[in-house]
């Protein structure tokens, strides 16, 4: 019996009105991670990653790299979500400084919530009493090897070769 003929017809309208009723006030960006999340919690293959347009104009490579990199089967803490976009500016351009600008930026292409403190949560990041992150000047920050271990340990990722463009100084 094929998935179709098992479905009811009114269960699902009624689910549709449900989610578009939750999904109604939201921006049209957060509808479909949410409901690529959804899929990817539940098991399902929500299709190919779409690229989206930068707003100048030009096309995002990289989304399907961010998409893929932050499908995981884990609940993280806004905590959490700082050191997993830490991980993937790792993972893009290796052991390179990076601002917390860089982090934001990160965190909103991908869709989590981190915090609004981003300094302060660096700061404190430890493993083991060690120190996740080092300050490398105002706003800037650079991993230390406890980060890089835990990155690769917690995470599977590595140390990335990509040049990083530069995109200037950022708020504490």
């Amino acid at each position: 019996m094929s998935d179709q003929e098992q479905v009811d017809p009114k269960k699902t309208a009624a689910l549709t009105q449900q989610l578009v009723s939750i999904l109604a006030n939201v921006d049209s960006e957060t509808r479909r991670r949410a409901v690529k999340a959804a899929f990817a919690v539940l098991g399902e293959d929500s299709g190919p990653p779409v690229p989206r347009p930068e707003p100048n104009g030009e096309s995002n490579g990289d989304q399907a790299d961010i998409d893929g990199f932050f499908a995981r089967d884990e609940q993280l803490k806004p905590s959490d979500n700082a050191f997993l976009c830490a991980a993937y500016h790792y993972s893009q351009h290796g052991d390179t400084s990076f601002a917390l600008e860089d982090l934001r930026k990160i965190a909103s292409e991908a869709g989590v919530e981190i915090p609004d403190r981003l300094d302060v949560t660096l700061k404190g990041a430890a493993k083991a009493g060690k120190k996740m992150f080092q300050c490398s000047g105002k706003g800037q920050f650079k991993t230390t090897a406890t980060a890089r271990v835990f990155f690769r340990d917690h995470w599977q990722v590595r140390a990335g070769r990509k040049t990083k463009v530069a995109m200037g100084t950022s708020d504490g």
